[in-house]
């Protein structure tokens, strides 16, 4: 039995920004047509677990006049106006994810490697709340011209099933939570080691996910799992990202 490999003294960020087309995404979905009053409760349970571990949370939702350093936590201001925003498609009065998050700005809490120099092992890590990929990967010295947040969540309409769901993406737009990835355009093996990194974040979005779930079942809803990546050395199911076993290099 092969032991697993110690992880490294040295402090890098081992991982990458993912493009729209390689997004790994987790998705809730209901059918239509959705109990308003399910929604609206299975939402509040999202927002509070996106604030409880730290990976979600909605800064400003202009549509609606939210702002988060002015009217605090999203989930008290959407309790106080259930008519916001407005009834759209089969989307209830009040269920801001219907919205789009193109319209929203999020943003999640990332631990990471504080970057002097492009690729470079740094000194220490951080932890900051990040709602841009961009900002992240200059603090992180990771070359990037995306700006989406870290993690997208978006609902949208499944129109080829019978009966239509209402389908919600939570989405991620960068392998920071990983124990392992593949090099992208590091020199280095098939696979490079983020368990540092992956302890924090990994661990925080896992435990949103299971929150998430448990909510969405209860909502008789039901919950899809990604697609596997072949052998991509990123490793998850319907529970989130894989922690456990070696992820031995092929050559």
């Amino acid at each position: 039995m092969t032991s697993p490999t110690p992880a490294p003294d040295r402090h890098a960020n081992h991982w990458n920004i993912l493009e729209s087309s390689s997004l790994i995404v987790w998705s809730p979905s209901f059918a239509v047509p959705a109990d308003a009053a399910v929604l609206h409760a299975w939402e509040q349970q999202l927002f509070a677990a996106g604030e409880r571990y730290g990976v979600l949370r909605v800064e400003r939702f202009d549509d609606i006049g939210y702002d988060r350093a002015r009217d605090g936590y999203i989930g008290d201001f959407a309790a106080a106006h259930p008519d916001l925003p407005p009834e759209f498609y089969v989307f209830p009065a009040g269920f801001i994810l219907g919205a789009g998050w193109e319209r929203l700005t999020l943003a999640t809490r990332l631990a990471f490697v504080v970057g002097d120099d492009w690729y470079q092992p740094g000194d220490r890590i951080e932890e900051e709340w990040f709602s841009s990929i961009y900002d992240l990967s200059d603090r992180a010295k990771i070359p990037t011209d995306q700006t989406s947040p870290p993690i997208t969540i978006y609902a949208d309409v499944e129109e080829d099933t019978d009966p239509r769901r209402i389908i919600v993406d939570i989405g991620l737009w960068t392998d920071i939570f990983f124990p392992w990835n593949p090099p992208d355009t590091r020199r280095q093996p098939v696979r490079i080691d983020n368990r540092l990194l992956a302890e924090r974040n990994g661990r925080r979005l896992n435990a949103f996910l299971a929150d998430v779930r448990a909510a969405t079942l209860a909502a008789n809803g039901t919950w899809e799992a990604p697609n596997k990546l072949g052998a991509d050395p990123r490793r998850f199911d319907e529970d989130g990202i894989e922690f456990e076993g070696p992820r031995q290099d092929s050559r």
